[in-house]
């Protein structure tokens, strides 16, 4: 899933005729940890807009445009448990759940949400 922010950045590689690694190498990090900013998984250090900002010699508009897609793009995922109300098992599975989310194909997506609908049909 890529994000505003990652949107940015690749048009502007893409513009330049860059790939990942290069974009990486010109701020002094690695690809993988771009690629994950890009993504949404990581937030953008400011130290790093302003090499960006630098780097890539952009206009006011583009400054603004690269600040804005970074307000937006990283958002913590926060999940609370209750541990303390369910079993060792039952905690393990919910977490295990929630690591695994973004990797689940839809159509196993689908079974869930129709095993969870049901279950909520059931109580009441």
């Amino acid at each position: 899933m890529t994000t505003p922010l990652g949107k940015f950045l690749r048009k502007e590689r893409i513009e330049r005729e860059w790939t990942l690694r290069d974009m990486a190498k010109l701020l002094d990090i690695s690809s993988s940890y771009l690629s994950h900013i890009e993504m949404g998984k990581r937030p953008i250090p400011s130290e790093i807009i302003s090499q960006i900002i630098n780097e890539l010699n952009l206009t006011e508009e583009k400054q603004h445009e690269l600040i804005e897609a970074s307000k937006i793009s990283h958002k913590p995922k926060i999940i609370k448990i209750n541990r303390e109300e369910l079993s060792n098992y039952d905690a393990d599975l919910a977490l295990m759940f929630a690591r695994n989310f973004e990797n689940l194909e839809d159509d196993k997506k689908n079974i869930l949400r129709r095993i969870l609908e049901d279950s909520e049909e059931e109580d009441e």
